[in-house]
């Protein structure tokens, strides 16, 4: 009972001086001094007591009276007891784990067994020498001559390593941002891009980050707002006009009033070129002239409303409901019969502007036949400019988010 209580005693004392016995062995203390006992390498201890040692740190060991049965007491031939644990011996030179495994006057260091400074290795001891030089290609480490050695070769000092390396790990290793190649360390370089080529754009494309994209009107897909034309901007994925504008043939515009053109009259465009103002309902597929960067229609007018030009090979105006809009055709035949393109336009007069009024009923608002769009008068806020005699009233609508023509004074 009293061997278990001093033991239990002495894992008290070691926890609160930090001095400890190998593999759980506890630490004897001496009742008049409340100290540990140190003792001689397989010397007597009191108490009943074993010596046991341990490494102490890097440089030493510690021999302390222990008590209990160590699991371990003698090792075979050619090993050290160090901390209850068995290590085979290591001459100078030779690898090591722990202080004390090392022979011949050697100390472990660096995981080497190596001799202190001012002597070398003769026959496994360590002995002072009385070296100074060394022949070429060696260099002097601990009084003995080693040889010099390139990148990655094993290395006990970083004298040794050549080409710009230093012994880490004991491999010569060459420095951070450095590699080897050829024998040496050289600093790496980042491989050189080849300079980029902006690509060569056509007259109706437009180059965007290196892409080429074409040019297209409102109502048209767009990836990016540079190739919108006519002041439109690319908005989901469309060419859109901006508010108070309207996609009239292709191009943005303020809506407006015209007369149009007579249906079945002719229209000289440009000298030598005619058009023909014609009312049928549509142009046969194939019959549209297109441009041929984008395959859109060409118009020739306001929607519902032939006007305007178009080249000889493709002479007639002609209103399509399939598309929407007023394109040159390539014949005056029709594939749905015909029928009145142009509304009885009332004549043209100044329109009363109203700023009182909110807005315009749904009911009393002009609307363009060709697209069932109101016609603008004026931007929101500031109506102006002329309304037919039916729809004489100029009014902001703020619903709409522009002034447009009404039927009516009171909103």
């Amino acid at each position: 009972m009293l061997t278990t209580i001093a033991v239990l005693m002495s894992f008290i004392w070691s926890a609160a001086n930090g001095q400890t016995c190998p593999n759980g062995l506890g630490v004897y203390i001496d009742p008049t001094q409340n100290a540990a006992v140190p003792c001689a390498p397989g010397g007597a201890c009191p108490g009943g007591a074993t010596c046991q040692n341990q490494p102490l740190n890097a440089f030493a060991l510690q021999n302390l009276c222990c008590l209990g049965t160590p699991a371990v007491t003698t090792c075979p031939g050619g090993q050290v007891l160090i901390g209850g644990q068995c290590f085979a011996s290591a001459a100078p030179g030779l690898p090591c784990a722990v202080l004390g495994q090392c022979t011949g006057g050697a100390t472990c260091i660096g995981s080497i067994c190596q001799c202190a400074a001012g002597q070398t290795i003769v026959s496994a001891v360590c002995t002072t020498s009385t070296v100074t030089t060394c022949t070429a290609g060696q260099v002097l480490v601990n009084g003995v001559c080693v040889s010099q050695v390139p990148p990655g070769t094993a290395c006990i000092d970083s004298s040794q390593c050549t080409g710009g390396s230093t012994c880490v790990g004991l491999v010569c290793t060459c420095n951070a941002g450095t590699t080897i190649s050829n024998g040496i360390c050289i600093v790496n370089v980042l491989p050189t891009s080849p300079p980029i080529v902006a690509p060569s754009c056509t007259a109706t494309q437009v180059l965007v980050n290196g892409i080429c994209y074409d040019n297209v009107g409102p109502g048209v897909a767009c990836v990016v707002s540079q190739q919108c034309q006519f002041s439109s901007t690319c908005v989901t994925g469309i060419c859109t006009c901006p508010i108070g504008q309207a996609n009239l043939g292709g191009t943005c515009a303020v809506p407006g009033v015209t007369t149009g053109v007579t249906i079945g009259t002719v229209v000289t465009i440009a000298p030598g070129v005619t058009a023909v103002g014609t009312g049928i309902s549509d142009c046969p597929q194939g019959s549209v002239l297109l441009y041929p960067s984008n395959q859109q229609p060409v118009v020739c007018g306001l929607i519902g409303q032939p006007n305007g030009r178009c080249p000889s090979n493709y002479p007639t105006c002609m209103y399509s409901a399939r598309l929407t809009q007023t394109v040159c055709c390539s014949t005056s035949s029709s594939i749905t019969g015909t029928g009145s393109v142009v509304a009885t336009v009332a004549p043209i007069v100044t329109a009363t502007v109203v700023t009182s009024a909110t807005d315009c009923d749904t009911t009393n608002v002009l609307m363009y036949p060709g697209n069932n769009q109101p016609v603008v008068c004026g931007t929101q806020g500031s109506p102006n400019g002329r309304c037919p005699s039916t729809h004489p009233t100029c009014i902001s609508s703020a619903r709409l988010g522009y002034s447009v023509c009404c039927r009516t004074t009171t909103g």
